[in-house]
């Protein structure tokens, strides 16, 4: 049986989330899904840097003004 994780993020690193985040997750899945809300905070060189190839990310682009 194989473990997947599904995460809906945007700018986790900033807050200072993302990494124990990925770390725990890595931990137990096997495959990891991203939905990325336009992080302005490298979130994605996070992802590949600790993903350990199980990471998955669709990026989602907003405008700015649409987050406001």
């Amino acid at each position: 049986m194989k473990i997947a994780g599904f995460a809906q993020l945007r700018n986790e690193r900033q807050k200072g989330n993302l990494e124990n985040w990925m770390k725990c997750m890595t931990a137990v899945c096997d495959i990891i899904y991203i939905f990325d809300q336009a992080s302005e905070d490298n979130s994605q060189e996070l992802y590949k840097t600790l993903g350990e190839g199980k990471v998955t990310v669709s990026k989602h682009i907003y405008k700015k003004k649409d987050l406001e």
